[in-house]
């Protein structure tokens, strides 16, 4: 006896796995429309992470970056009150008589004594000319010297080998003395005029005496 045959279909059954799309959605087919769709969601995905909009707001800022506080009249303009440009030299010849007088109280014999002494005397003689031409103590200029002589006062006092004291005195005065003429030179000589220009170059011809006696001095290495 024959099996009953099954009515016949029009084309094969689709296989159970695949999937079903509907032919077309506004003309467009569903396949395509998927794959628009996804498109535009990861557009407008990264559109959220454009600077200004809303979360870029609301994200923290970067810290800045850290300034270094500058030194009053380090990088300033360079002075052209005549009572400033005394003040500043006035003030360097007090550094020189300040760390001079650690040499001396030390009780350290032989030429650098002799030298600081020396360098007492002219620098005593120099700071009262710059007062005479009423030397300000205020300033930038004359407040930097200031601090640098108090930095180097401490220094040298709290060194406790005269060795090592003669040594870094004399090396303070090689280097003070050059950084002074290097100031006379190109800021405090050309802003001055009369009188005081002709003290800033006398003082000038006895800062460079003093600078190759303390180099002389230096090269010995005490």
């Amino acid at each position: 006896m024959r099996a009953a045959r099954l009515p016949r279909t029009h084309g094969a059954l689709a296989p159970a796995h695949r999937h079903w799309w509907p032919p077309t959605f506004f003309g467009v087919s569903m396949r395509r429309f998927s794959t628009l769709t996804s498109l535009a969601l990861l557009l407008s995905l990264g559109a959220c992470s454009k600077p200004g909009d809303e979360a870029s707001r609301t994200a923290p800022a970067p810290s800045p970056e850290p300034t270094t506080a500058s030194i009053p009249g380090q990088t300033g303009e360079p002075t052209r009150d005549p009572a400033q440009i005394a003040g500043v030299v006035a003030a360097f010849a007090e550094t020189e008589i300040a760390i001079s007088q650690i040499i001396i109280d030390r009780n350290i014999e032989g030429p650098l004594r002799d030298f600081a002494v020396q360098l007492q005397q002219t620098h005593r003689q120099i700071e009262e000319r710059a007062k005479a031409m009423n030397a300000s103590k205020d300033g930038q200029r004359v407040a930097l010297q200031q601090a640098k002589a108090k930095t180097e006062v401490k220094s040298l006092s709290e060194e406790q080998d005269d060795q090592a004291l003669m040594n870094a005195y004399i090396a303070a005065v090689v280097r003070d003395h050059g950084d002074a003429l290097k100031q006379l030179d190109a800021e405090l000589i050309p802003a001055a005029n009369g009188e005081l220009k002709a003290f800033l170059e006398d003082v000038r011809k006895q800062i460079a005496a003093q600078h190759e006696e303390a180099q002389a001095l230096a090269s010995a290495r005490y």
